[in-house]
């Protein structure tokens, strides 16, 4: 091609001198045929200006092929810049569009031509359709490509355009951390306080992008140029947590301060201690070792317990798809709050009921208690989550323990007998929380779609329940010692086998589609480790046990099938986690049973046990000692229902910061919540939608363009992102359409 080259220069210097002869409209010549049409593209593409002149002097150079693809297209999209300026010369169309609407300038600006897009805009040329123009510039600012956006904004592109998220450039930037791409869009006049459909904007997207991988430099960025925290109309921010927690926090600590100290076993062995037992060494070394011996056979049994507590009930209410964050971190904070409240208001309530006024003692065994009184709390936030504020919450678990305390010291000056707390924990918190959901719930917490669950969610939910399986043992047998606690142990398995085998059944059979339904599976196969909590150290014997167990879980899948639906929609009585089919329901049957065994219970069945089953057997009949038990289970629904109603309309109040309509059953309300991590929290499947991660190596491949004049092709540059998209776009589209036909399957 060395003529070309040879002919290329002179016709270049008489083009640029204006002096061509070639030079005149080119829409007045005839339009060639389909095969000259290949020759003029193939000359343009080539940059054979030879060839294109001869045709140009014949022929109108506007046609285009099959695909519009003109030739002014071929020469932008290659780099010759000389075959643009003498296309331009000829006055062919400079904004023509080709079948996908791609402009001759936007071909330059895509394969980063620079004298070809300047060719081009001095002689009046667009971008065309806005929206594909958009999405590029997106693309750049996602990848770094500063001299992509500098070209694109430059010829004409919007700094402030949306994507269908109405996500801008700089969201996108922000989100991947893009600091230079940032720095151009502010300086091209970026709108740092755009709102994307989640009502984010980019300084939102950079303090998550901080807070996760410390990056600060960003945020300080959009900070100087004019950015302002957003809060969206309503937002629940729970302004009033911070005070209350606070407050309560300092109460603790001074209350602690002032009338706590170590108990036996964790007080120093000094005279005048609480260890200190004599006047010789060898009683002192006696002393510490009952301790120490204690110490090794609780503490095993308080870590299951404490395992139970923050894993097993903080998975078990993760199966709400947006609600993660909150199942697991409130249970976390509820406990270690409780922890604190409960060791004070128990040792005030037993010296009130005993009128015995002493410093608290604390140990191992308090801890334990205060695990079983925040159970109770937790129970009650199994009918409140997804519809309570942080505040609110910490409002019922502060009301929550001292009616908890005073429960328990009626129970214990009956001598009732509940090693598993099957009354005092269960029986209490389930209808203490069915009382304040009665109370706190909104009308619109009924039949919202955030109010379910996805596939992943279920399974965290799952991982709840086996740990809590697993350990339920030690909690029943935890406050027990010897034989019974061992009896506690092997009535507590065969009661759980029992609920296990119950709760698979019962699904099935209940269920309309006859499946297994993880609702079921999850709660009521746990159902005998309450039923049988109350006469777990009792003589149930084995069958017994299994049965009370089949009992609990069969009951539990019916309330689950059958009575929450008619109490919601009866009584408007709404329970998120249905504790009243795990708890509520299955502690009445422990209750109930533990009566009737009381009833039959004689010394010459349980031996030298008796008394260590119910404390106050030597001074009272087995007929009295079941009308204690009865008595208390009204007791402990009495104190429970109205402590909830009480507690409910406290925490109902304004300052509480009750949870508005449109914040029910959302992380995003109280927490920072990762909107483009995967799984895409925000998609109606629980699953990502689009890609919000690029591959590093992919983005340096898409950032480095071919030089202009290489002659190198630059198309399949972008091949591979256009067909990422597509795909992606392409994923929820056939996901609306699923969710469409699922609802009309549901309709008929």
């Amino acid at each position: 091609m060395s003529s070309g080259v040879v002919l290329e220069l002179p016709a270049l210097v008489a083009l640029q001198a204006g002096h061509t002869s070639a030079a005149g409209a080119t829409a007045s010549l005839p339009k060639p045929s389909m095969q000259i049409i290949a020759d003029i593209l193939n000359a343009a593409s080539t940059g054979d200006l030879y060839k294109l002149t001869s045709f140009g002097a014949q022929y109108d150079l506007n046609a285009g092929d099959y695909d519009k693809r003109t030739a002014l297209h071929l020469a932008a999209a290659e780099g010759h810049t000389v075959m643009v300026t003498y296309l331009i010369s000829r006055k062919v169309n400079v904004n023509c569009e080709d079948r996908w609407g791609n402009t001759p300038l936007r071909e330059a600006l895509r394969a980063n031509h620079s004298e070809c897009v300047k060719a081009l805009k001095q002689a009046g040329a667009t971008m065309g359709e806005t929206s594909d123009i958009d999405s590029e510039i997106i693309r750049a600012a996602s990848t770094n490509d500063v001299k992509g956006l500098q070209a694109l904004i430059d010829a004409g592109g919007d700094v402030n355009c949306k994507d269908y998220d109405l996500r801008t450039p700089l969201h996108v930037a922000v989100s991947d951390g893009r600091k230079e791409a940032v720095v151009y869009l502010l300086s091209k006049g970026a709108n740092p306080n755009a709102l994307d459909r989640w009502d984010n904007t980019p300084l939102s997207d950079a303090m998550r992008v901080g807070i996760r991988v410390g990056k600060d430099e960003i945020t300080e960025l959009l900070l100087a140029n004019g950015a302002k925290p957003h809060e969206r109309q309503n937002e629940q921010l729970s302004p009033h947590f911070p005070i209350l927690y606070g407050v309560m926090q300092v109460i603790c600590i001074i209350l602690f301060g002032i009338f706590v100290q170590y108990g036996p076993g964790a007080a120093a062995n000094v005279p005048g201690s609480a260890l200190y037992a004599g006047a010789t060494a060898e009683d002192e070394a006696k002393a510490a070792q009952v301790f120490i011996d204690d110490f090794g056979k609780r503490y095993p049994l308080f870590q299951d317990i404490h395992v139970m507590i923050f894993i097993g009930f903080g998975y078990l209410m993760t199966f709400l798809r947006k609600y993660g964050y909150t199942a697991v971190g409130f249970t976390l904070l509820i406990g270690a709050f409780v922890m604190q409240w409960h060791i004070l208001n128990e040792d005030f309530w037993h010296a009130v009921f005993l009128n015995k006024w002493k410093y608290v003692e604390i140990n191992i065994g308090d801890f334990m208690r205060a695990d079983f009184s925040a159970g109770a709390v937790l129970i009650t936030f199994g009918a409140l989550i997804g519809k309570t504020s942080p505040t609110q919450m910490l409002c019922v678990a502060i009301f929550e323990v001292i009616f908890y305390n005073i429960n328990e010291n009626v129970g214990l000056k009956l001598g009732v007998s509940d090693v598993g707390g099957s009354y005092v924990i269960h029986m209490f918190g389930a209808y203490f929380g069915l009382a304040c959901s009665k109370v706190m719930s909104p009308a619109s917490a009924s039949g919202r779609s955030d109010n379910a669950p996805v596939y992943h969610s279920d399974l965290f939910a799952m991982i709840g329940t086996i740990y809590l399986w697993m350990y339920w043992p030690s909690f029943n047998a935890g406050p027990q010692t010897g034989i019974p606690a061992h009896r506690a142990v092997v009535n507590t398995l065969l009661s759980m086998s029992g609920s296990c085998g119950a709760a698979f059944l019962f699904s099935k059979v209940f269920r309309v589609d006859k499946k297994f339904n993880m609702v079921d599976i999850q709660n009521a196969t746990l159902a005998g480790g309450v039923a049988v909590g109350a006469v777990a150290d009792m003589l149930v014997f084995p069958v017994g046990a299994i049965l009370i167990g089949a009992a609990g879980g069969f009951i539990s899948v019916v309330g689950y099938n059958k009575i929450t639906p008619f109490l919601e929609g009866k009584f408007g009585l709404h329970d998120t986690c249905g504790i009243h089919n795990l708890h509520g329901m299955p502690s009445l049957i422990s209750g109930i049973s533990a009566c009737i065994i009381a009833a039959v219970a004689k010394e010459s069945v349980y031996g030298a046990d008796l008394a260590g089953v119910y404390i106050k057997r030597p001074d009272r009949s087995a007929l009295e000692q079941s009308q204690m038990q009865v008595a208390f289970l009204f007791i402990t629904l009495g104190i429970s229902m109205f402590g909830g109603v009480f507690t409910g309309f406290i925490a109902k109040q304004k300052w509480f910061d009750p949870m508005f309509d449109g914040h029910l059953f959302l992380d995003m309300e109280s927490w920072e919540v990762p909107h483009l991590e995967t799984p895409y929290y925000f998609d109606q499947r629980g699953e990502v939608g689009r890609k919000a991660i690029h591959d590093e190596d992919k983005q340096a491949h898409s950032s480095q363009m071919p030089a202009a004049g290489s002659g190198q092709k630059v198309e399949n540059a972008f091949n591979g992102d256009a067909f990422s998209q597509i795909v992606d776009r392409l994923d929820v589209i056939m996901s609306e359409i699923t969710l469409g036909r699922l609802e009309k399957a549901k309709s008929k």
